[in-house]
């Protein structure tokens, strides 16, 4: 227990290094002697509490001085969560044994077979499963899955966005359109030239929008961030490099041209005279 904050509060104490497993800090330092301890922003904010503030808390029924000396980013126990020494524990709960034994596995291991191994040795008495902490589905994870289908429903609605400006504006110039035809424009020619006044659309979305796009994923992440009671770390935020983003203002045009096809063949394969004598 934790005063001040009426959540569950989970406290983790660890005989190795976490950092080795994959959990990472946003702020501070890893802990370094018994009484030092690390925590989530979550719970930082709730407790009101800073980094090198002495915090009285509940640990197995016992009131224990704990230095707040680091923050990490939790994604497991919403953002409620005290990581120290197993030193620490073991001042409290002396004949204190591990529960859970974390195990990283070099790249490329199998893990299904590391696990069938592991579990036959003592079926009755061990449970072995797979649990990623820096992969897997955890927040930051189902975060970047949300965006990625986020942005491709932005990007077909944007193409029937062009789609639709293309078409009405095709649609209104069918005479001018029709004329040019007949003064010996291909219709090859009439398809390029309405793509590429799309393509202007696409210029002016790729400038204006990437940047706004680049600010608008910090707000998102931000507003993520707090939802979690997290501190995303700078590797969460600044993920656009000058390659990306050129790329992703090559991709507002492209999706101005996809956008503009359809409409495009249509002024290219008008009937000439049908619309000259309508008109």
């Amino acid at each position: 227990m934790v005063p001040g904050v009426p959540d569950f509060v989970n406290g983790v104490a660890f005989r190795g290094e976490p950092q080795r497993i994959g959990y990472g800090l946003t702020g501070g330092h890893w802990y370094r002697k018994p009484g030092d301890a690390l925590a989530s922003p979550g719970l930082m904010k709730a407790a009101h509490v800073q980094l090198g503030d002495i915090i009285t808390v509940t640990v197995a029924g016992h009131p224990t001085q704990l230095r707040i000396v680091g923050q990490i980013l939790e994604r497991l126990n919403l953002a409620h969560e005290l990581f120290y020494d197993w030193s620490t524990y073991t001042a409290i709960v002396p004949d204190a044994v591990p529960q859970t034994y974390l195990v990283s596995l070099k790249h490329g291991a199998n893990a299904t077979a590391y696990i069938d191994r592991v579990q036959q040795t003592e079926p009755d008495f061990l449970t072995v499963s797979s649990f990623g902490i820096g992969g897997g589905l955890s927040p930051l994870t189902l975060l970047n899955l949300v965006v990625l289908i986020l942005a491709l429903l932005l990007s077909v609605m944007a193409i029937l966005g062009v789609f639709n400006t293309v078409l009405l504006g095709t649609r209104e110039r069918i005479r001018d359109t029709a004329i040019l035809k007949a003064l010996g424009m291909s219709p090859r020619q009439v398809l390029v030239m309405v793509a590429a006044s799309a393509a202007v659309l696409g210029v002016v979305g790729g400038v204006v929008g990437t940047p706004l796009g680049v600010a608008l994923h910090r707000v998102v992440m931000g507003f993520a961030g707090e939802a979690s009671g997290n501190v995303f770390p700078p590797a969460a935020l600044d993920v656009f490099n000058p390659a990306i983003l050129v790329l992703v203002a090559l991709g507002g045009i492209l999706v101005a041209i996809v956008g503009a096809l359809l409409p495009a063949h249509w002024a290219s394969r008008g009937a000439v005279v049908q619309v000259l004598r309508t008109e």
